[in-house]
């Protein structure tokens, strides 16, 4: 056997998430089969359709034997559809894209490049935001910077799902057993040597993004709150704050009725006094309702998602059984 013979290509996992991509499937794979299959790796591809209501699975069933497929019974988000297909990945390396070619994979070139010279981690960020609406750059902008000043893991600012990670980085991910799950931290919370790749944001191959306002806005809370209790103690320094001026208003009142005789009035100000410090009081009930929601999800200890149909046979060695919970059911293959 030659030397050329005798090397091992390194396994390279793709993890695509798909929801209602009927559309932009055929190119998406055809390009995603082209770009990796001209990589020395050996490829491994994993589609988990996220209980999509068009016939994006049986397009994805139409792919090959070789291509892993997870079809969830419902809806259970895009964090689950990931977090399914890094559980049954058994690569040395694994990438996570979207299906929709704005995430372009001839990207997946240059992320491997990085892992090889090292890297653990390679994020792919957008270089610019420019298709994006004012409105959306200012929403985009005030999250990373909000996020990073109160999380305990900051992320790199314009880094998406789409990124490269070693295999180690996995193992450590499926550990991390929360159902609240905010993709973009939990990636980068095991640490190790981080690298990024900049790339232009290519327009959709079809469909519309599922990401509204409302489902950004939440999305955002998700972040915030699964990994900074800062917002906790903001409310704590307010409400001493708050404390204190009251203090300061009672005294100058009790010296101005000392030194002059002036009568405390102006029940206007009163009132303003008083919604204010209620409107506070309420904001700060309203967080710590987002804190013990999340408590509650967790001791429930559902499953972060149930699987209705897979060509992945349960019992292999890198099967999501053993990280998920005895609760997550298998249907036949």
């Amino acid at each position: 056997m030659s030397d050329a013979q005798s090397i091992k290509l390194p396994t390279l996992s793709v993890v695509v998430p798909v929801h209602n991509e009927v559309d932009a499937l055929p190119d998406f794979h055809r390009e995603l089969t082209r770009v990796v299959g001209n990589m020395a790796v050996v490829p491994e591809y994993i589609y988990v359709d996220d209980g999509s209501t068009d016939d994006s699975w049986q397009l994805i069933k139409t792919f090959g034997g070789d291509v892993r497929r997870i079809r969830f019974s419902r809806n259970f988000g895009k964090e689950a559809a990931l977090s399914a297909g890094l559980d049954v990945a058994s690569g040395d390396a694994i990438v996570v894209i979207d299906a929709d070619l704005q995430h372009p994979p001839e990207v997946i070139v240059e992320l491997y490049a990085r892992w090889l010279a090292g890297y653990k981690i390679v994020c792919a960020a957008r270089a610019n935001r420019d298709t994006d609406g004012p409105l959306r750059r200012f929403a985009s902008r005030s999250f990373y910077r909000t996020f990073n000043s109160l999380s305990d893991q900051p992320i790199p600012r314009g880094v998406s799902d789409f990124r490269l990670m070693d295999r180690r980085v996995v193992d450590i991910v499926r550990l991390m057993p929360e159902k609240s799950r905010f993709m973009k931290a939990i990636l980068s919370w095991p640490g190790f040597d981080m690298d990024i790749v900049p790339f232009e944001v290519a327009p959709r191959a079809g469909g519309t993004s599922k990401f509204s306002p409302f489902r950004l806005w939440r999305f955002g809370l998700d972040g915030l709150f699964n990994f900074s209790s800062k917002p906790l103690q903001v409310w704590m320094y307010l409400g001493l704050t708050t404390i204190a001026l009251s203090i300061v208003i009672f005294i100058v009142i009790v010296i101005g009725y000392i030194v002059s005789g002036a009568s405390v009035s102006g029940y206007r100000t009163v009132i303003a006094l008083l919604i204010g410090v209620s409107g506070v009081q309420i904001l700060g009930i309203g967080m710590l309702g987002e804190y013990l929601a999340r408590v509650f999800i967790e001791v429930k200890r559902r499953p972060l998602y149930v699987v209705s149909e897979s060509n992945v046979a349960p019992g292999s060695d890198n099967d999501w059984a053993h990280i998920r919970g005895e609760l997550a059911t298998f249907p036949p293959v």
